[in-house]
C-alpha cells in the first residue's frame, strides 16, 4: 500500500513540475504583473512578440489578462537593449540562436556581430577538439614503445593536428580583431 501511495505522490509531483515548467509566468507573477516590466525583460532576452501569447495562456488559468500595450512598450524598450553589437557577440559566442527580433535599422550590425561571435564559438570549439585529439594521440604514443610503425603514424597524426591547431589559433586571433569594434 505504501508503494502505491508513494508512486501516486511521485506521479503527482512530477506532473506538477512538468506543467509548471511549461508556464511562462506563475500565479503570483500573473497577479502582481507589471506588464511593462515583463515586456522589458522579454525584450532584453530577445523573445518574439508571440511570447505574450504564452503569458496570456499562463495567466488565463488565473483569470488574468495581460496589458498588451504596456507589454509591447516594455518589449520595444527591451529590444533596444538586446539589439546591440555587444549582445550579438555574446549570443553568438554562446552558440545561441537569433530569433530575428531586432528592428531593421539595427539588424544588419547585430547580425554582423552575431556572426563574428558564432565564428569565435566554432573556432574555439575546434581548438578544444584538436587539443583533446593531440592529448589522446600523445597518450597512445606512450603506450606503443615497441611498435615503430604505429609510433610513426601517431607522430604524423600529431603533426597534422598541431598544424591544424596553429591555423585555428591564427583564425581565432583574426576573429578577436574583428570583434573589437563591437565590444
Amino acid at each position: 500500500m505504501r508503494i502505491i501511495q508513494f508512486s501516486v505522490f511521485t506521479l503527482v509531483m512530477i506532473s506538477t513540475i512538468l506543467l509548471n515548467g511549461c508556464s511562462t509566468l506563475s500565479k503570483g507573477e500573473c497577479v502582481e504583473a507589471d506588464w511593462y516590466e515583463i515586456g522589458l525583460r522579454d525584450g532584453m532576452n530577445g523573445y518574439k512578440r508571440a511570447r505574450l501569447d504564452s503569458h496570456r495562456e499562463a495567466c488565463s488559468e488565473h483569470g488574468i489578462r495581460p496589458d498588451r500595450q504596456a507589454y509591447y512598450l516594455g518589449r520595444d524598450e527591451g529590444l533596444m537593449r538586446y539589439c546591440t553589437p555587444q549582445t550579438a557577440l555574446r549570443e553568438g559566442k554562446q552558440n545561441h540562436s537569433y530569433r530575428y527580433v531586432c528592428p531593421p535599422e539595427v539588424e544588419n550590425i547585430f547580425l554582423t556581430a552575431f556572426e563574428i561571435g558564432k565564428n569565435i564559438y566554432q573556432v574555439e570549439t575546434d581548438i578544444r577538439r584538436a587539443e583533446r585529439e593531440i592529448d589522446k594521440k600523445e597518450r597512445e604514443l606512450d603506450k606503443h614503445h615497441d611498435d615503430d610503425k604505429r609510433r610513426r603514424e601517431l607522430r604524423d597524426q600529431i603533426y597534422q593536428l598541431d598544424r591544424e591547431l596553429r591555423i585555428l589559433r591564427i583564425e581565432r586571433d583574426q576573429l578577436y580583431e574583428l570583434e573589437k569594434p563591437y565590444l
